[in-house]
């Protein structure tokens, strides 16, 4: 998978060091699943996607859904296993991140969001 960095540019801070790309059918379908957890400044964006599922997960996450203009549309805090988020309306994409952060880092509604490749 592509490795990037998550950016808020709103805020001007790095989100994640290290967040992989799912986007196609298998990498979207298997996501985190088999992981034992993230690191602190790792995650996964899916694309496309507007709804996530925690069934079969091992640790909790936040999810953010990000539109097509790149603002978060809505998050989804500590999302537990056996859990179903519901289906944003808008979102064109979403982050993965380690549980908390979006609170951590004062992450809100509206946050534009940049996406760069890591060489």
């Amino acid at each position: 998978m592509k490795k990037v960095k998550v950016y808020n540019a709103s805020k001007n801070r790095i989100i994640l060091g290290e967040a992989e790309i799912a986007d196609t059918f298998f990498t979207r379908f298997r996501g985190l699943l088999g992981r034992k957890g993230l690191a602190a400044d790792a995650g996964l964006i899916i694309n496309p996607c507007n709804s996530v599922h925690m069934i079969g997960m091992r640790f909790p996450i936040d999810v953010i859904f990000v539109n097509r203009d790149n603002r978060i549309c809505h998050i989804q805090h500590s999302m537990r296993k056996m859990s179903v988020s519901p289906v944003v309306r808008g979102a064109r994409f979403v982050i993965e991140a380690p549980e908390g952060i979006s609170k951590r880092l004062n992450i809100e509604m509206g946050d534009e969001i940049k996406i760069m490749i890591m060489e």
